[in-house]
C-alpha cells in the first residue's frame, strides 16, 4: 500500500519528519512539496534509509517525491 503526503506549504524540517513517519509505516511513500529545500531533505532522507526514489517537478510548482523501500 502507498501512502501520499501532502507537505505543501510546510516547513522545514516538517515534510522530512512526516516522510519518516510514513516510511516507518509503508513500504511506499509519496511526498508532495513546493520547494526545492524540501526536495533535498527528503532525497538525503530516503538515500539514508536505503530507499529507492525519484521526483516529479509537476506544471503547477509542485514537486511528488516518490520513494520505496524494501520490506523486513
Amino acid at each position: 500500500m502507498k501512502e501520499i503526503i501532502d507537505a505543501k506549504g510546510l516547513a522545514c524540517p516538517q515534510p522530512v519528519i512526516l516522510t519518516k513517519k510514513a516510511l516507518e509505516q509503508q513500504e511506499k511513500v509519496t511526498v508532495i512539496v513546493d520547494n526545492e529545500p524540501a526536495v533535498e531533505n527528503i532525497r538525503r532522507l530516503g538515500t539514508k534509509m536505503g530507499c529507492t526514489l525519484h521526483t516529479d517537478k509537476k506544471d503547477d510548482g509542485t514537486f511528488h517525491i516518490h520513494l520505496s523501500r524494501e520490506a523486513k
